[in-house]
């Protein structure tokens, strides 16, 4: 998804991924192994992501979004909200829950897959 963007408009990324964002997403993810705190990781996914949605939004008024940031602009809506404190919290059946599996966005390759 960054590559996208940064095809488009590397421009807007400077001043967002920092050596915080590089530590976290340079390395190669290993599969097989069980994340510790899930939800930890979960959340700070959809802080990394929200932050770069509204990055693009603030800086880059003329960036027209390509299809894999609208896929992650429509899962972190599906996902996510902001509560009264501002904190990102998970949705759950409590706060209106998750769309139907038919129509939910689970990655920025799901609508081209589809």
């Amino acid at each position: 998804m960054l590559e996208e963007v940064a095809r488009a408009a590397s421009h807007l990324l400077a001043g967002l991924v920092d050596e915080e964002w590089e530590r976290r997403f340079g390395r190669p993810v290993r599969l097989g192994k069980n994340p510790t705190r899930p939800k930890t990781r979960i959340l700070a996914a959809g802080d990394d992501a929200h932050r770069l949605l509204e990055h693009l939004h603030r800086h880059g008024p003329t960036y027209r979004p390509g299809p894999q940031v609208e896929a992650l602009r429509q899962i972190v809506v599906q996902n996510y909200y902001r509560d009264a404190a501002g904190r990102l919290r998970w949705r759950t059946t409590d706060d209106g829950g998750l769309p139907p599996s038919a129509l939910a966005v689970v990655s920025p390759y799901d609508i081209p897959a589809r």
